[in-house]
């Protein structure tokens, strides 16, 4: 059996690709620790609208996507404590 060590060189290395994969991927528009309930609805409402399947821009979908989500958040906010079947 193999003792794996890195250096504390090499573990810096490693950390400082991390940190930087992290920076690229926040700069390319976020993490999924970074989501909100609104991108949650945005993202099941371009799904929907995909699966329509007409010949609309992709950044027609986008829009059409997260103004479907704020309908949905607006909607949750007056729906709150009324029962539901």
């Amino acid at each position: 059996m193999t003792d794996w060590k890195l250096s504390e060189q090499t573990a810096n290395k490693f950390y400082a690709r991390d940190v930087a994969k992290r920076a690229a991927l926040k700069a390319a528009g976020g993490l999924a620790s970074d989501k909100t309930l609104r991108d949650e609805f945005a993202g099941q409402a371009l799904a929907g609208l995909a699966s329509i399947n007409f010949d609309e821009p992709a950044d027609r979908f986008a829009s059409d996507a997260y103004e479907l989500a704020d309908a949905m958040l607006e909607a949750r906010k007056t729906q709150r404590g009324t029962k539901h079947d």
